[in-house]
Formats: structure tokens, C-alpha cells, sequence
């Protein structure tokens, strides 16, 4: 399937919140949150609508696990490995570039999960203004190029 019924609804969120943020192993262990984000994984790799869906959801997300102190008596097992899977999801639902990954990456390890968010997310804004920017300069080089040719044409129309 496509996913489709996945991402509808509120199933998404709940298991975000639910599932990643956890505290106590007996509900959510390392195992379950990794399958999580696996599958958030493949969903944002199947179509454009899993990725917008799942970034809306991520962005969603008020705390991290890695934002708060432990709660007495639970061990909890966020430990960088899942913090790693989680920053591969960030990557693949924001197309981030290889050459910003390894800078991202880097930070990420000693940095709270919502700030290496806000890291990716600066990253992807960049990379939409350059590509506003390159767009905006073929159009107007795309004009020019018009400018040039109908003044050739006149030209040889005059002569």
C-alpha cells in the first residue's frame, strides 16, 4: 500500500508522542521505537505526501525524550543510536543534502534532538531560498534571452 490510511488521521502524531517520547522500556523499548521510526522511514520514502505529512508531525512534536530529565525509576534507553535513526528521518523528510549532513550529523551528537531539528530545518529553508534564487535568475536570464532574439529578428526584418 501507499500508506495513505497510515497517514491520515491523527495516527501519525499519537505515535510520535506516544511511542518515541515513552519513558517507561515495559511500554515503548529501544526495539519499538526503532521500528517506529523505520516505519516513518519508509513512508517518507514512498511519496512526497508521507513527507509533507511526516514533517508537519515532527515539527508537532513540543518535547524530545533527550529534552527532559529522566523520571525517577525508569531507565530510559534514548540513547544516540535511536537519536541517530530519528536525525536519518529528519534528513530523508527534508531531502537534505549530503554535504549538510555530515555538519548536521556532527552537531547531533551533542545536541538535544530539537535542536538538531531546528538544525535541518534552517538547512532546508536555506536550500529552498537558493533554489527560489536560482529559479528567479533562469527566469530573468529566460527573458534576456527573448530580449535578444526579438531585437535579432527585428533587425533582420528591417533590413
Amino acid at each position: 500500500t501507499d500508506g495513505s490510511l497510515f497517514l491520515g488521521g491523527r495516527t501519525v502524531d499519537r505515535l510520535l508522542v506516544a511511542v518515541l517520547n515513552e519513558d517507561d522500556n515495559r511500554i515503548a523499548n529501544f526495539s519499538t521505537k526503532t521500528q517506529a521510526l523505520e516505519l516513518f522511514y519508509v513512508l517518507a520514502s514512498k511519496s512526497r505526501a508521507g513527507r509533507v505529512r511526516l514533517r508537519r508531525a515532527l515539527q508537532a512534536v513540543r518535547r524530545w525524550n533527550d529534552d527532559i530529565e529522566p523520571v525517577r525509576g525508569i531507565v530510559t534507553d534514548w540513547n544516540t543510536e535511536l537519536q541517530k535513526t530519528l536525525v536519518n528521518l529528519f534528513f530523508r523528510c527534508w531531502r537534505i543534502t549530503d554535504a549538510a549532513r555530515s555538519d548536521i550529523l556532527q552537531a547531533s551528537t551533542t545536541t538535544k534532538t530539537s535542536d538538531v531539528l531546528l538544525l535541518v530545518l534552517r538547512e532546508y529553508a536555506a536550500i529552498a531560498i537558493q533554489a527560489t534564487v536560482r529559479g528567479f535568475l533562469e527566469r530573468i536570464r529566460h527573458r534576456q534571452e527573448l530580449q535578444r532574439a526579438k531585437e535579432e529578428n527585428l533587425k533582420e526584418i528591417q533590413k
